[in-house]
């Protein structure tokens, strides 16, 4: 359910951040010739399926990627692996491997793409400040943060942050 403190939320971010609101909601950030969406994604659902809030940033990623979601390994990965057999791509750096479960698409590209010092001390820095999840799709490069309580929201320095290491991501 959308409430007024997400209005609030995004209307002081957009605030704060001296960026426009765009009309589906979203705020348009413009840094470096890019453009990214933030938007504060509401909980919904009930009964079997609930998805929570959640704060995303998305921008648009320039050249061809294959999807792949980053995110820091957790005690249901070894479930996910050894259960329902998904792949935690290994990017063959030991401390790398052991704190990130990793899923691609195209396991060359993303031999390639995570092999990249840039990339991975990116990856390193977003997951550890908060952000849960890091995932490519349709060209679109998403950062997800779950949002549990109205103090959950991120800081300007944050997402200032954030912004700056998705540039690693997409160069």
């Amino acid at each position: 359910m959308f409430t007024l403190w997400h209005i609030a939320q995004l209307q002081k971010l957009a605030g704060e951040l001296n960026a426009e609101t765009c009309s589906s909601g979203e705020i348009q950030i413009k840094k470096d010739g890019k453009k990214f969406l933030l938007y504060l994604f509401p909980s919904f659902g009930g009964g079997k399926v609930s998805v929570p809030a959640y704060f995303q940033i998305k921008t648009k990623m320039p050249q061809p990627s294959w999807p792949f979601e980053v995110r820091k390994n957790d005690v249901l990965d070894w479930i996910a692996e050894h259960v329902f057999f998904e792949q935690d791509f290994q990017v063959g750096i030991n401390e790398f491997d052991s704190e990130y479960f990793i899923t691609a698409e195209n396991q060359a590209w993303a031999k390639r793409f995570f092999g990249k010092d840039a990339v991975r001390t990116s990856i390193a820095t977003i997951l550890s400040n908060g952000f849960h999840k890091i995932s490519s799709s349709n060209r679109e490069l998403r950062l997800i943060m779950y949002i549990k309580s109205t103090d959950d929201c991120p800081s300007i320095d944050l997402i200032g942050n954030a912004l700056e290491k998705m540039r690693h991501l997409y160069s």
